[in-house]
Formats: C-alpha cells, sequence, structure tokens
C-alpha cells in the first residue's frame, strides 16, 4: 500500500545480493504496487520520487 499523495515516480525490487529483480514506474495515483511470480525469500523495495530520499523498504515473500 502507498500513502495518499506519495510522489514516487519508480521502484526497484533487489534481492539479498544486491540484484535488480524487477523495476518500474510508480503512476501518481497508484494506491499500491502488486508483485506476481516472485520466488520466497526477502527483497527489499527502494521507491524514489520528488519529495527528496528514496524510501526503503525490507518484504518478505
Amino acid at each position: 500500500m502507498l500513502p495518499t499523495n506519495h510522489g514516487y515516480t519508480s521502484y526497484k525490487l533487489i534481492d539479498l545480493r544486491g540484484r535488480e529483480i524487477r523495476s518500474g514506474k510508480v503512476k501518481a495515483d497508484a494506491g499500491e504496487l502488486r508483485f506476481g511470480n516472485l520466488n520466497n525469500g526477502v527483497m527489499f523495495l527502494r521507491l524514489e520520487g520528488k519529495k527528496g530520499s528514496p524510501v526503503v523498504l525490507k518484504a518478505a515473500f
């Protein structure tokens, strides 16, 4: 889930070895990001936008 008026413009999904698994654009009106067909494990989601520093989140799939 993304906060209202999030301001994020792009994302990268990164595994524990630092490999980029997926990346893409985030629409201004997006309320959530969904990822299908992922292997189980821990990954990091890096969100970037116009509102300053990138945000990095940890997620387990």
